[in-house]
């Protein structure tokens, strides 16, 4: 009688541990399913979006362009057989030579001031890589771009290396100091950077604010510019300090820079000053 019992008991026991082996097998067939659903439907999606861009071929050139389409075509090097293609409200689909990816980007302002684009072998290493430029802010006293740096060959295709703002910054604040006084009795800025120092008046600025400016205080990051010539990346940012009564930013010059692209990381160099605050504005 008791083994009857202990034999039932292990029946019972088997036939559980059968029951839930199906259930968590149904579950992960389940899972699987559902996941490779949704990663195919991603990817018929994105395609389908590419395949009617591809047949864009002219970058749009006004906001009635830009809305008439579902995936407007904003930057492109034909010769290289490269488009890049604005999703909306944000986020664009680079195509080279028929393979695209897609980056999550901000692209476009009210400005309406489209991406532009070059490749050259910006860290000498004898393959291509793509520059990138998006204008992402515009307002009052504030106009900044964002560079990236595209792979186009070998192991790292389509990897990104975006120019963060707190890189360049950080590095712009070891390398650029500031002094404003009126020891000469008229207010002066001294501007040092790379073993150089350039002096420049103030008085003019001081009148028109009906302020002081007594701040050795740098401020970088509002006014952003990158451009490509030929082989070599090169930045301009404006430098600003702060009034000391109303404690607003006032625009002192530019500063300009070659950024050197090492395959990893980018890196300000050769930096110079220039006190034609208009220049910021080009």
């Amino acid at each position: 009688m008791k083994r009857e019992m202990i034999d039932s008991k292990i029946r019972v026991i088997l036939i559980m541990i059968f029951l839930i082996w199906i259930c968590l097998f149904l579950t992960s067939c389940s899972t699987k399913d559902n996941n490779l659903s949704l990663t195919q439907g991603g990817e018929s999606n994105q395609q389908n979006e590419v395949s009617i861009a591809k047949k864009e071929k002219k970058v749009v050139g006004s906001w009635d362009e830009f809305n008439a389409s579902d995936l407007p075509l904003i930057s492109s090097i034909p010769e290289r057989n490269i488009y890049l293609y604005g999703k909306k409200p944000t986020g664009v689909v680079l195509c080279i030579e028929g393979r695209e990816h897609y980056y999550d980007w901000e692209y476009l302002t009210t400005r309406f001031i489209l991406p532009r684009m070059q490749v050259s072998d910006f860290d000498s290493d004898g393959k291509d890589e793509l520059a990138v430029i998006l204008y992402v802010g515009s307002g009052t006293q504030y106009s900044v771009e964002e560079l990236h740096i595209i792979e186009i060959s070998g192991n790292d295709y389509f990897s990104d290396r975006r120019y963060q703002s707190n890189n360049y910054i950080s590095q712009l604040n070891e390398l650029v100091k500031l002094e404003c006084n009126d020891k000469t009795g008229e207010l002066m800025a001294y501007v040092s950077t790379n073993n150089k120092q350039y002096t420049v008046s103030l008085k003019n600025l001081q009148s028109t604010l009906n302020d002081t400016i007594n701040s050795n205080q740098c401020i970088f990051g509002n006014f952003v510019h990158f451009s490509v010539e030929g082989q070599k990346l090169t930045a301009r940012f404006g430098l600003e300090t702060r009034s000391m009564k109303y404690q607003r930013q006032v625009v002192i010059g530019a500063i300009y820079a070659d950024v050197d692209y090492d395959g990893e990381d980018l890196i300000l160099n050769n930096l110079r000053f220039n006190p034609d605050v208009e220049l910021l504005n080009q």
